[in-house]
């Protein structure tokens, strides 16, 4: 079992195509950068689509910030793990061609005892790193289920009889020479009364006894008479201590297997602290979006702010907050307005709303429902950005091929954000396009938000849409009237 802190379950879909347009990364600026940042933004791109996973993270962010300080300590215990991690790989890839070692049964032997004095300093260690673990997160009262999981698994693994039995058998290889045990080994012969196999068991301490060799070596005699029965058992044994070592491996390969890589996901909750901090101190809003049940088509939002502005050093009360009511019943919203209204502003700050609540995060907002949806796209042309003359057509071409894009990757209750889609081309096949592509729209089922120049689309029918004009003075927008 691998455990996490991110993922409840691993059903998520990529959004960076729609994070890029949104301008996420700019706006994670304005609260943390680096190496936080850029895990933040990566983590956010992998939007999950079932709720399980929202109130997963919401659950981990609040314990963090309910526990002062567990956030550091969590990120100690799992950096060493993470560290240790790595040491393992280069030793165990050192023993594994240690092992293979020698020509003789003696140099055999001694190849496999050496791979396992290599390694012998992991399992007791591992133990050890996940009690510090359990011990950390037991402290401090924890109610999120995520915390509790992996609590309960270091409790569990640290605790393991099997573990600590492997952990003990090689600190024996670790801290005394093979001398200094007794071995039993069970051996195998086959048909023809030749040995062809070999088990190490019963691994015994023999401090308080007359140190004594494992394996009886050849004398001359021994070789004059063809006893060659000793180094038959010598390589078996080998064999058995090289398997044993695979054990032990392969087991320890497991456990890190199921720990690593936290301290890497803490990344995100580190970024998430910082935001929080960041809307609270700002006086931007801060509120936990409700998510409904077995309802992807819902966004509602009151006194809901850009974080892009805000990234660009503009205070909440710059910032004029919008309100937006979209609800299974609309397929969309067509939005127009000049140039400089607010309706690109608009259409982002819905978009980074929603990847922020569907990462489980609050929003900068005095309140919203928003469901978790299938996927976000988006598709962003400027009525501003420079394009060379004459190049239209091809320009028209390329964003025909992008709404192609999405409409074969779009499933039910995907959220699409159109921004001046087609129009660098003449009105008139701008208009003949986008109809063709709203009505298809409307038939997917997904919702999209559309800013357009193309007025005369307000003008033809289109299936539980919703018009909105944006003031550019005042930067809001009022509603037109709805056509059912």
């Amino acid at each position: 079992m691998k455990y996490s802190l991110l993922f409840k379950t691993r059903r998520y879909t990529d959004a960076a195509a729609a994070a890029k347009d949104l301008n996420l990364e700019r706006a994670v600026g304005a609260f943390c950068e680096g190496e936080v940042a850029a895990y933040f933004v990566n983590t956010l791109c992998a939007l999950p689509t079932d709720k399980e996973t929202v109130i997963f993270r919401r659950g981990v962010i609040a314990d963090l910030i309910a526990k002062n300080g567990l956030l550091d300590r969590l990120k100690k215990c799992c950096a060493r793990i993470d560290r240790m991690k790595d040491d393992w790989s280069h030793t165990r890839a050192k023993a594994s061609g240690r092992a293979g070692l020698g020509a003789g049964p003696e140099a055999a032997l001694e190849a496999a005892l050496s791979a396992l004095r290599e390694i012998a300093v992991f399992p007791g260690t591992l133990c050890s790193l996940l009690r510090d673990l359990c011990d950390t997160l037991s402290e401090t009262g924890i109610a999120s289920e995520g915390l509790i999981r992996l609590r309960d698994g270091a409790a569990r693994v640290s605790s393991d009889d099997a573990l600590g039995r492997i952990a003990k058998i090689a600190a024996r290889f670790r801290f005394a020479a093979a001398d200094k045990n007794e071995f039993s080994v069970c051996c195998t012969a086959n048909e023809f009364l030749s040995l062809c196999g070999a088990d190490i068991f019963d691994i015994a301490d023999a401090d308080q006894k007359k140190p004594r060799p494992i394996f009886r070596r050849k004398t001359e005699d021994e070789r004059a008479y063809g006893g060659d029965a000793v180094d038959d058992a010598v390589f078996l044994t080998a064999a058995a201590a090289s398997d044993l070592c695979a054990l032990i491996a392969d087991l320890t390969d497991g456990v890190y297997g199921a720990f690593c890589g936290l301290s890497d996901e803490l990344l995100f909750y580190e970024g998430a602290l910082k935001y929080v901090g960041y809307l609270k101190s700002s006086g931007l809003g801060c509120a936990e979006p409700e998510i409904p049940d077995g309802d992807r088509m819902t966004f509602e939002a009151r006194g809901l702010r850009d974080l892009r502005l805000a990234a660009d050093k503009m205070g909440a009360s710059e910032i004029v907050p919008c309100d937006l009511s979209l609800t299974r019943d609309v397929c969309g919203i067509l939005i127009r307005g000049a140039n400089g209204a607010g309706k690109t502003t608009f259409l982002r700050s819905v978009g980074l709303a929603q990847l922020f609540a569907q990462a489980g995060l609050p929003l900068p907002c005095e309140y919203a429902r928003i469901s978790v949806r299938s996927g976000v796209f988006t598709q962003f042309s400027s009525a501003e950005e420079s394009f060379v003359p004459g190049d239209a057509a091809g320009r028209f071409e390329s964003e025909a091929r992008a709404i192609a894009a999405i409409f074969d990757a779009a499933s039910p209750g995907a959220l699409v954000l159109l921004n001046e889609t087609f129009q660098t081309t003449s009105f008139e096949e701008g208009t003949r396009g986008m109809n063709a592509v709203l009505r298809a729209f409307a038939d997917l089922p997904a919702q999209y938000l559309f800013v357009t120049h193309l007025t005369s689309l307000f003008d033809a029918p289109h299936k539980r849409a919703l018009r909105i004009e944006f003031d550019l003075n005042k930067h809001t927008y009022r509603k037109l009237e709805e056509q059912k």
